[in-house]
């Protein structure tokens, strides 16, 4: 990672004492104190192409920036994620009248569910979309509402696009009465009839790739939607669990369970089951760096395929599913401290509530698993 890459991470690392000061177990939406020092760092456009005010980060530079957010405060590092995702997309794949307009001052903050839950004729210049969304994470504070929708046209194939319209255009319904990620205010919202011009929009991917065709920016672009929304939710999980097990070790030295001898810093099980946490989360956020890692190299070489997809999809799946249960695992070693507001209480909330994420579906891993059992298998040995 070079010097100039690094200091975004700080950048990120700088914004912590304001995040944690805002960061709330309840359902109020995340400060917009953050949310206006988030827009003034120029975080947003982690993923962003450069030539529309974005900073194009790596992929690992820029899980390590979801990962530092998200451990302030997962709320936080949710909705960023979100939007910077978001933000990405619309920036490297629709046309450049659009962005000559949106983004012409800087990154906008784009939220909402880009999964294909509307439909709409086409019409000159676009769509007419009608449908009904959920989880948009970040729409308190965004500046469009992006939305998933397949395209009707006669006989012809239907074709699934994302694309964004200005908030103004959504009816926010709310129903985000949840057990953690409660601040994202991820509320529900619906577009009766409304214009989503091919201006601002993109296919999901071009025919025979797993992409659509970027605009702007570089190679990295070419690994499509769920390869870069894998970053944002791989670094969320990473940065939770290393806060559960930092606020776990500042425990330790003071607290003693009811009936124990000693405190848990001092008790050889505490020790040894702390030490086996601190190597599973090591371990998974070592497996998702190299395969990030992996993906650039790919994107860089033109040789993404399904098969990479499929591996990224069950990785990030995979340190979720270990962030949920070493989380666990700190809440109940702490005893009835993590039951108080606070750091280690948000992050078993959060970490339980961000698995049940699509992006989280135990059927990423059996689809990397087929890729597995299709390739080349090394030769049995002969019988002498």
């Amino acid at each position: 990672m070079s010097e100039r890459e690094s200091s975004w991470i700080e950048v990120a690392r700088g914004l912590r004492p304001l995040v944690e000061e805002h960061a709330r177990s309840d359902a109020t939406p995340i400060a917009h104190e953050v949310v206006d020092a988030l827009r003034a760092s120029g975080l947003y456009g982690a993923l962003t192409p450069k030539e529309v005010h974005g900073l194009e980060l790596s992929l690992v530079e820029a899980l390590d920036v979801v990962e530092e957010l998200s451990y302030a405060d997962g709320s936080t590092g949710w909705c960023y994620m979100a939007c910077a995702t978001t933000s990405a997309f619309m920036g490297a794949w629709t046309t450049d009248e659009f962005v000559a307009e949106v983004y012409a001052h800087g990154v906008p903050l784009i939220a909402g569910q880009l999964a294909p839950n509307g439909t709409g004729p086409k019409v000159d210049g676009g769509a007419r979309v009608t449908g009904r969304y959920q989880f948009g994470s970040g729409i308190e504070h965004s500046d469009l509402v992006g939305l998933g929708y397949v395209v009707t046209d006669g006989d012809a194939a239907p074709e699934y696009r994302m694309g964004t319209i200005p908030r103004d255009a959504v009816t926010i319904t709310g129903n985000w009465d949840v057990m953690g990620l409660r601040a994202t205010a991820s509320y529900d919202y619906t577009v009766d009839d409304v214009l989503v011009s091919d201006d601002a929009s993109y296919a999901y991917a071009a025919p025979g790739s797993i992409a659509p065709v970027h605009r702007r920016g570089g190679a990295v672009y070419d690994l499509g939607v769920l390869i870069l929304t894998c970053v944002g939710h791989a670094g969320w999980a990473m940065g939770i669990t290393r806060r559960a097990l930092d606020e776990l070790r500042t425990l330790a030295p003071t607290k003693q369970r009811m009936g124990a001898a000693s405190v848990l810093a001092e008790s050889d099980r505490f020790l040894h089951d702390y030490a086996r946490l601190e190597q599973r989360a090591r371990a998974s956020s070592g497996r998702v760096r190299d395969t990030f890692e992996r993906a650039q190299d790919a994107a860089d070489r033109g040789a993404a395929d399904a098969a990479l997809s499929a591996e990224v999809r069950s990785v990030n799946a995979f340190v979720t599913e270990e962030a949920a249960e070493i989380v666990r695992a700190c809440y109940l070693m702490a005893g009835t401290t993590g039951l108080r507001s606070g750091p280690l209480e948000r992050a078993f909330r959060d970490i339980h509530a961000g698995t049940q994420h699509a992006m989280v579906n135990p059927q990423h891993h059996v689809e990397w698993a087929r890729t597995l059992m299709a390739a080349s298998a090394p030769e049995a040995p002969t019988s002498s």
